[in-house]
């Protein structure tokens, strides 16, 4: 009887935990405007504002901080991988890859991995 009773609070909580309801992103809850500063090579980093639309389509802004030109704006449509939270945005060169994360954005790296490290706190966009 000793042994039953653990092994039935193990598989209670595997169940428990099985049975949460993923949080599905779609156009609608992500859309909205997203900011942060994110690391630059070439300055102190840049002020990046991302706005989602319902429609699908997206605008971001960058703007270099102590450096003449800009803001850079681009425009483009965007998808979502719903297996993972990933939102795609399209650029015609290599795409901009952010996941949901409760109410922000994290810029992943060009393989669709969370950044990690010392400086992964900046790559996180919060809504507005």
């Amino acid at each position: 009887m000793k042994k039953i009773i653990p092994l039935i609070l193990i598989l209670s909580t595997v169940l428990l935990l099985s049975c949460r309801e993923k949080t599905s992103v779609t156009p609608e809850t992500v859309a909205g405007t997203y900011t942060g500063t994110i690391p630059a090579a070439s300055s102190p980093g840049i002020d990046l504002t991302v706005t989602l639309r319902p429609d699908k389509t997206w605008t971001v802004i960058m703007l270099y901080i102590d450096e003449d030109g800009g803001p850079f704006e681009s425009t483009g449509k965007y998808s979502i991988d719903s297996s993972d939270n990933t939102i795609r945005l399209e650029t015609g060169h290599r795409p901009y890859l952010f996941r949901s994360k409760g109410s922000d954005l994290l810029w992943l790296d060009g393989d669709g991995n969370e950044i990690t490290g010392d400086l992964a706190d900046m790559y996180v966009l919060h809504r507005q």
